[in-house]
């Protein structure tokens, strides 16, 4: 059988992670149906369809796409590290972190590592990525990842994470609510109240609503459910119902009188890190991650956590 091509390995390398035909040929500097030409060889000498691609919708690897694919990131990181050894010293494309986690997660907390990776690596493709855990979770699971950091509460992800920080979160209401001022409700009385919160039937949601409930406030009604923290919060200063938010990420409008604090102490959510397992990370993995660790421990004046490759995270 007619061996697989390097050059094959980099095409299907760069569609699975990009997703496109056309950013992967951008990445490589060839034409579209240079890479169309490749695959379609490649796929013949496997015996598989490797990809699924149709006009004007995303390319994406079937299951043997993607058993291929970590195989070929294995065998071009390896002649990576050839050439940096004992060749010129230049990598097969240049170097690409791919990070997967929420808008805010980004804004709040991770931005300075993200801003210090950049500075101390412009060299490298950093690929900051928002999407939902479950695809979270397989991205970093098939290896289309290298990092994802993401909030849980009291819930065990099918994924091995290492939780990095505890952040509070609580409830905040309009200033002429009922609640508002309240000294110490009881949970019952808050969940008269409706409650506006992420979408119930997702991860983020649902452990919204299991830290609630192990303060025993149950059985309240969702009024709304949304991602959006800017509606939520918008729809809470107008008395529409109860918001459950971070307190750094809510805290301007509480500063601005449009929001107030319910007094009841809630539980702290869990800031978990994750990266892939099937390949030993690279130095950009474990650069990011200790200056995740830096930009906590000076933030949150606490000793940034130890590092610990992935193969020794504890199960969250």
């Amino acid at each position: 059988m007619e061996s697989a091509t390097f050059r094959q390995l980099q095409v299907l390398a760069s569609v699975v992670e990009l997703g496109s035909l056309t950013a992967a040929a951008e990445r490589l500097g060839i034409s579209q149906p240079a890479v169309s030409a490749h695959l379609r060889s490649l796929e013949r000498q496997m015996g598989r369809v490797l990809i699924e691609h149709r006009p004007g919708r995303t390319a994406s690897a079937t299951e043997a796409g993607l058993a291929t694919y970590r195989h070929a990131v294995q065998i071009l990181d390896h002649f990576d590290r050839m050439m940096r050894e004992v060749g010129t010293g230049k990598g097969r494309m240049a170097k690409r972190l791919v990070l997967i986690t929420s808008r805010y997660a980004t804004r709040f907390w991770l931005r300075d590592a993200i801003e210090t990776f950049m500075d101390n690596f412009p060299d490298t493709i950093f690929d900051v990525q928002a999407h939902g855990f479950q695809n979270m979770a397989e991205r970093i699971r098939d290896g289309r990842a290298d990092l994802a950091y993401f909030f849980s509460f009291g819930q065990k992800p099918a994924l091995k994470t290492n939780i990095i920080h505890h952040e509070p979160r609580s409830l905040f209401v309009s200033s002429d609510h009922p609640l508002a001022g309240k000294p110490r409700p009881e949970p019952q009385d808050i969940a008269r109240y409706p409650f506006i919160i992420p979408p119930p039937d997702s991860y983020f949601g649902s452990s919204n609503i299991a830290a609630l409930e192990s303060v025993g406030i149950t059985g309240f009604r969702i009024l709304f459910g949304t991602f959006e923290r800017e509606l939520r919060a918008s729809l809470a200063s107008e008395g529409k119902g109860v918001v459950y938010l971070f307190d750094r990420v809510i805290e301007a409008d509480v500063r601005a009188g449009k929001l107030v604090r319910v007094d009841i102490d809630l539980p702290s959510f869990e800031f978990h890190e994750a990266a892939r397992t099937f390949l030993t990370p690279h130095n950009l993995v474990e650069s990011f991650r200790e200056l995740v660790r830096r930009n906590f421990a000076t933030q949150f004046g606490a000793r940034a956590p130890d590092s610990a490759p992935p193969d020794r995270y504890d199960r969250a």
